[in-house]
């Protein structure tokens, strides 16, 4: 994976400024409002505490980001 720094000068370079603190603010964010609809989506409440440690987890972003690839692979056409 990428570390918030990669992340910022890539998103820099595709014309959205932002600095490593604001990559891993957004990427938290984002991972903090998956972690809660999980948390719904399984019958619990979407405690923030809970939400937020979750969403902190490597294994967690690990598993978003397998997921994600997963989805893009799906997604490109395939050869015939």
């Amino acid at each position: 994976g990428l570390d918030y720094r990669a992340i910022s000068e890539i998103m820099s370079e595709k014309g959205y400024k932002m600095n490593h603190a604001t990559a891993r603010n957004v990427l938290l964010s984002a991972m903090r409002s998956l972690a809660s609809d999980l948390l719904v989506s399984r019958g619990r409440e979407a405690d923030p505490a809970e939400s937020d440690r979750i969403a902190r987890s490597p294994q967690f972003q690990s598993g978003v980001a397998d997921m994600l690839s997963d989805l893009q692979s799906d997604s490109e056409p395939r050869p015939e």
